[in-house]
Order: structure tokens, then C-alpha cells, then sequence
């Protein structure tokens, strides 16, 4: 369910403290953004141009999210799904650009990976198995996860997801046979992480083994962080709860799934996806920030308030066309004064 940012504030109150009686075993420690290499290409620090540059074969390809299903809910807006990028002087490595820029936000390593790990060490991708993972990763050791409508389950952390295809015929799927799965090969292995940093300091972060997942603008953050968090500055939330939750992010929202986006970051996205459909409206809109003579009108209905909220959900796969309308045409057809153009907006 998506909830107006007015009531936001209260929401959070009321969500921290129903779960506070609960949390346990808290600790205090501090988060900044780690450097996440392999072979010299760093998440978010690497472009899709530099590599244009260095390596004149580097094609466009297909990936399988191995996290989704073609049916699946993608809640990630880290990176393009489905779409990477490969050159024959990187075997096994394919990379994927964030949505809003040119740097890599996520990384996959194929079967055909052999060579350095992040952390320096030597990995063979087509000998790995489950088993070898929780021996170099023993903090992943039983944490087995599936988003639902996978067909693998995976083995995370923030930054990292090894993934195991799921047997099928093996019933029923829970309790997981882990004496089975553990001698299964690791299919491939995803380097993620957001480009997008909701602020430069570090967070002094409150983690309790209760608390559900957060994620504001794609970055999973924890209780302690949200108190920085002005309300004002927040365009849509959505909250999941039971099997909804961890079918989304997998076991480790079995206590809930708080999904939160900035007004920025929805500009973003909605302006990324309007200008990629209408050269008109990039015209008038040049940049997220510019559309204060602009008034937003979607599938028919004129958006009156916290239009952000309103166009969070467009993407460009949902998105039909975009026309331009002036002012005179706004206040005759949808009675609206104020405003220099109207953006109609249809989505499928």
C-alpha cells in the first residue's frame, strides 16, 4: 500500500515503536560506503563509458536476474535489469549500469569467471559450491533465501548473492534439504550496490534482530539511520508484511519491509523515464529540478497533490506516451490555472 508522505512521520513512529519492545541484543557500529572491486572495476566507481574505451568489443547482452522471475516484483532500482554489458578481454564478468547514470551498480560474475575475488583471493566459478561459499563466508553459513518467484535461492549480504538453481522436483520446497544443497554448484555470483548515497556522513546505525527491512532509495538502512530522516523529504512508502515481505527480500524481512523513496530520487526516475518517451517534454523539463511551471496530469486524473507520489510508480516499461499541452488547453479541459504547460501523462 503506498501512503501520502503527510502521514509518513506517524507511520514510522508508531512502526519503531511497536517493534522496540521486541528488538534485542543491540549493538552500535558505523556504516560508510565500502570500495567493492574486482580486477580493478569498482561498483560506483567504474562507467560504462570508460569501458567503451578500453575495450572496443564491448556489446550489449541479456542477463538473467537470478534474484527474479520474468513474473517477479523487481523492488531493486540499483541497476538496469535484464541488460549488461560484456567484452571477450573480461571472460565471465558482465556489467550492468545503474538507472540514473553511467556508473556500474551491479557486477556478475558467469561460470566462466576465474580469477581475483573482492577480497584478493583466487575463485573458480564453475568448481564452487554452496559448501566451499559458507567456508570462505561462514557469516552466510544457513542463511538460505529465495525472493519467492525465484527459481534459485541465494546465499547475501548487503553487497554480495551467491545463487544455487532450485530444485523443483524436490518437495515440499521448506524445510530447504540443505544436505542436498550444499554439494550444488554456484550458478553465478552478483556484485550490487547503490550508487545513490541519501547522505555523505556516516550513520551511527541501532540494529536489533527484530526490526524489519529498510530501504530508502534502494539502500537497505537501519533504525538508528532513519532518525535522520525529515519526512518532508519523503515521496511514497510502501509497507510488506508476512510472506509479501519475504517473498520480496527474502528471510531476512520475516519482520517486515518498509520500502521508502526520497522526492528526489522519485524525480529522478519519473523525469529519466518522461524525457526518454518525449522530446518535447525535455525540452520544457531540462533537468528534474526544473518543473515548477509544469503541471502533471496522469492517465486523466490531474495531480493535485505530492504529485511525486503520484508518478513513483512510472517506469519505462509501463509508460505509453507523453504529450505537451499549453496553458490555455489546461485551464479548458482540466480547469487548471498557474501553470505554463500540462504534462498528460499514460501509462499501460
Amino acid at each position: 500500500m503506498k501512503i501520502n508522505r503527510l502521514k509518513i512521520y506517524l507511520l514510522l513512529l508508531v512502526f519503531f515503536f511497536a517493534l522496540s519492545s521486541k528488538s534485542q541484543n543491540t549493538t552500535i557500529s558505523t556504516k560508510t560506503k565500502p570500495v567493492v572491486s574486482i580486477l580493478g572495476f569498482s561498483l560506483c566507481g567504474t562507467t560504462i563509458t570508460e569501458l567503451r574505451k578500453n575495450y572496443n568489443d564491448l556489446h550489449e547482452i541479456e542477463v538473467e536476474e537470478m534474484n527474479y522471475s520474468s513474473g517477479c516484483e523487481q523492488l531493486d532500482s540499483r541497476y538496469i535489469a535484464k541488460k549488461g554489458f560484456a567484452t571477450t578481454k573480461q571472460p565471465g564478468l558482465i556489467f550492468q549500469q545503474e538507472r540514473d547514470g553511467d556508473l556500474i551498480g551491479k557486477i556478475r560474475l558467469t561460470t566462466d569467471y576465474k580469477g581475483k575475488f573482492i577480497d584478493n583471493t583466487d575463485i573458480d566459478i564453475s568448481k564452487l559450491k554452496a559448501k566451499d561459499v559458507f567456508k570462505r563466508f561462514p557469516t552466510l553459513e544457513g542463511k538460505w533465501g529465495s525472493r519467492g518467484c525465484s527459481d534459485y535461492w541465494n546465499l547475501s549480504n548487503d553487497t554480495i548473492s551467491f545463487f544455487v538453481k532450485i530444485d523443483r522436483s524436490k518437495k515440499p520446497m521448506y524445510p530447504i534439504d540443505e544436505a542436498y544443497y550444499l554439494n550444488q554448484p554456484i550458478e553465478g555470483v552478483d556484485l550490487v550496490m547503490s550508487c545513490y548515497v541519501p547522505s555523505e556522513e556516516s550513520f551511527t546505525l541501532v540494529e536489533t534482530t527484530n526490526d524489519p527491512v529498510f530501504i530508502l532509495d534502494s539502500v537497505q538502512v537501519f533504525r538508528g539511520e532513519m532518525n535522520s530522516v525529515d519526512p518532508n523529504t519523503i515521496a511514497v512508502v510502501t509497507v510488506y508484511k508476512g510472506k509479501n515481505a519475504t517473498d520480496r527480500f527474502g528471510a531476512e524481512a520475516e519482520n517486515g519491509l518498509v520500502y521508502m523513496e526520497t522526492i528526489s530520487f522519485v524525480k529522478k526516475r519519473y523525469w529519466t523515464s518522461l524525457k526518454s518517451k518525449s522530446d518535447d517534454y525535455l525540452k520544457h523539463v531540462p533537468s528534474p529540478d526544473e518543473e515548477s511551471s509544469i503541471f502533471y496530469i496522469l492517465n486523466g486524473k490531474p495531480l493535485l497533490k505530492d504529485h511525486e507520489a503520484g508518478l513513483s510508480g512510472i517506469t519505462n516499461e509501463n509508460l505509453q506516451s507523453v504529450l505537451i499541452i499549453d496553458k490555455n488547453t489546461l485551464k479548458k479541459d482540466y480547469l487548471i490555472e498557474g501553470y505554463s504547460w500540462g504534462v498528460l501523462i499514460t501509462t499501460k
